[in-house]
């Protein structure tokens, strides 16, 4: 089993193999916390999306606090769901999901 430090270090030498060892693990935990915030499958299958492009994208710059993927994972999936939100609450579409 790798570390997921290690995963993480791979990844930012654009090892897509870690990427996916990283996605198998994380991506259903992942999800599930989308799915939470948004209320929407379909949206948050995208949202998890954007946050592992992004892990593959800023690998060299993230930090893992207590050595766990999934706790930063998950803070990348809530922070890119709320900006969702509030992007949906700002453009009117927010207040007609609502009511």
């Amino acid at each position: 089993m790798h570390h997921e430090a290690e995963l993480l270090e791979r990844v930012a030498q654009r090892d897509r193999e870690a990427l996916e060892v990283l996605y198998d693990r994380h991506a259903p935990v992942a999800l599930a916390v989308a799915v939470q915030t948004l209320g929407d499958p379909i949206v948050s299958e995208t949202i998890v999306g954007e946050a592992f492009w992004l892990v593959w994208q800023r690998a060299a710059y993230l930090h893992m606090q207590s050595n766990s993927f999934q706790v930063l994972i998950c803070r990348i999936v809530h922070y890119l769901a709320t900006q969702h939100l509030n992007m949906e609450q700002s453009n009117g579409r927010g207040a007609r999901r609502q009511g």
